[in-house]
């Protein structure tokens, strides 16, 4: 979301989509890999008449339609196919350093509870005391055998 929001204002100030370094930085983050920025440029491409592509034998590159404005809906509504996969590699980016260490601990949680409800299961089968209940409850059950019904008659 955060590139469509980037391109949306380039595309009102006029600002080629590549030219402007601010504009790659403000993407993504400051010196980043731009290949989702780029990936977006190209499905605009493909996908809009907003932005018009010149690939050269070593450079390609992008200017908006002088005759189209798109506006923030525009970009999202064209891209709707592939704005999840671009907005999930930014937040993904951008969580490397705030969730990164939130996801650890509880990827470390689960496994800790996983351990102790697989401890606790393995426990109560081989549990001496769990053994003695169970024969404890065995004569309160209505289990008679032949010389019991015998012995009370």
């Amino acid at each position: 979301m955060k590139i469509l929001l980037t391109l949306r204002k380039a595309a009102e100030a006029g600002v080629p989509p590549m030219k402007s370094s601010e504009l790659l930085a403000a993407c993504v983050a400051p010196h980043a890999d731009t290949y989702m920025y780029r990936r977006a440029l190209r499905e605009l491409v493909a996908k809009t008449d907003f932005v018009t592509c010149d690939i050269q034998s070593s450079r390609t590159t992008y200017e908006w339609n002088p005759d189209v404005r798109p506006s923030l809906y525009d970009l999202v509504i064209r891209l709707e196919g592939g704005i999840h996969e671009t907005s999930n590699a930014f937040w993904s980016y951008e969580n490397t350093y705030t969730m990164q260490p939130l996801h650890k601990v509880n990827k470390r949680y689960d496994a800790l509870t996983r351990e102790y409800l697989s401890s606790i299961y393995v426990d109560e089968l081989d549990s001496p005391a769990l053994s003695e209940r169970s024969r404890a409850k065995l004569p309160h059950m209505n289990l008679q055998t032949t010389e019991h019904a015998e012995q009370h008659t």
